[in-house]
């Protein structure tokens, strides 16, 4: 029998998703440029990459300390790509408080739905219109 309180349920341990940044080990500078962007799962680094970006993805809208030590070693900007509900508005905050401090960040603003769901001409269209947080700051949009 599986032990629910020992974490045995499904016969495995379960990760810690605040430990582990998805795809950074393939993630590669854009336009020659040592930067990333970061979506919130697994699926939305899959289709990035099927439109041709490189991403990271931070496990849901959460952001750890360990995540964040992670990141700010290998680049110098990245451009937030959360979903464009609550808990995304939660982890845009959380990224930017974080990560401020090490480099510049950008973010993506209003996109019609999940970066998994959207056609490669909307995902441009959104990555290149993504505004810089001290912008967004100053504006009182974030």
């Amino acid at each position: 029998k599986y032990m629910i309180l020992g974490g045995d349920k499904y016969g495995f341990q379960p990760y810690h998703k605040s430990h582990y940044v998805f795809g950074l080990d393939r993630a590669k500078p854009i336009d020659g440029r040592t930067n990333c962007i970061v979506v919130e799962g697994e699926l939305n680094v899959l289709a990035m990459r099927q439109h041709g970006y490189y991403a990271i993805g931070i496990a849901g809208s959460e952001f750890s300390g360990i995540q964040c030590g992670l990141i700010t070693p290998r680049f110098n900007e990245v451009k937030l790509f959360l979903d464009n509900d609550k808990a995304g508005e939660k982890g845009t905050k959380k990224v930017v408080e974080m990560l401020s401090p090490y480099m510049h960040i950008k973010v993506v603003q209003n996109a019609p739905g999940d970066a998994a769901d959207l056609d490669i001409d909307t995902v441009r269209e959104l990555i290149s219109n993504a505004e810089s947080v001290l912008l967004l700051q100053s504006q009182g949009k974030l």
